[in-house]
């Protein structure tokens, strides 16, 4: 009986000069380390690229256990966010899609992936995001005129999946035009792509202080979440 194929995704993980995923450890990891194998744990996920701002390739790799065995390329940039993601994509072959992951998401739940990736299809980008359920108040001049309703509010996360095609046409359109944007959202906005939404996971947040770290060590502490490929469990 043959194998049904999978059709895989590829990742670009974006890491800047100042991110600090590859010093900071939860439990004896490196952030990085706990991100690059909750996409690894996913089978529907192929080629997962480093896309490094500056020189940090060999800091970035020292960081992750066994880099070798996680199927990893890695491509050292310079310019922007844009440029870094269009680098990665040049070394990662072909795909229908792609997933572009913060790098300080260790605790990102790879069933939640899955599921996203099975909802992609049909949208041009889909992201997962939670409801705001925080008062949200605008202020004028230091003054409180009004409270937002948040009813219709979502705080979108990461990781986000896109038609490739789209997305590269997005790209170079912003490399081209020098858009002073940072963020996937405001990317698909200028470029007039329809983002979908998917449901998000509470404990996917950036770990990117000791703060954080702690929390993220409490979490696993309390088998809250899991890292896979296992974490030891400070004493």
């Amino acid at each position: 009986m043959a194998q049904q194929r999978i059709d895989r995704s590829v990742a670009v993980i974006p890491i800047q000069r100042t991110d600090s995923v590859a010093r900071l450890t939860i439990a004896g990891r490196s952030v990085l380390d706990g991100t690059v194998r909750a996409l690894r744990a996913i089978a529907e996920i192929g080629p997962i690229v480093l896309a490094v701002e500056g020189d940090g390739a060999r800091a970035c790799l020292s960081a992750i256990e066994n880099p070798g065995a996680l199927g990893l390329h890695v491509v050292e940039t310079a310019g922007t966010r844009w440029q870094a993601i269009r680098a990665g994509l040049a070394v990662a072959g072909d795909s229908a899609s792609v997933l572009i992951q913060d790098p300080d998401r260790p605790l990102v739940s790879p069933a939640g992936i899955r599921r996203l990736l099975g909802e992609w299809r049909g949208h041009e980008a889909i992201v997962t995001a939670l409801p705001v359920f925080s008062s949200i108040k605008r202020v004028v001049n230091g003054r409180v005129v009004t409270t937002v309703p948040r009813e219709t509010l979502h705080a979108a996360q990461t990781p986000w999946v896109f038609e490739r095609a789209t997305l590269e046409a997005a790209l170079d359109a912003a490399i081209a035009n020098d858009w002073p944007i940072s963020q996937e959202l405001e990317l698909a906005r200028r470029a007039g792509i329809t983002v979908h939404l998917a449901e998000g996971h509470p404990y996917n947040v950036p770990i990117a202080t000791h703060a954080d770290a702690r929390f993220a060590e409490m979490a696993l502490e309390r088998r809250l979440v899991a890292i896979p490929g296992g974490t030891a469990v400070p004493a």
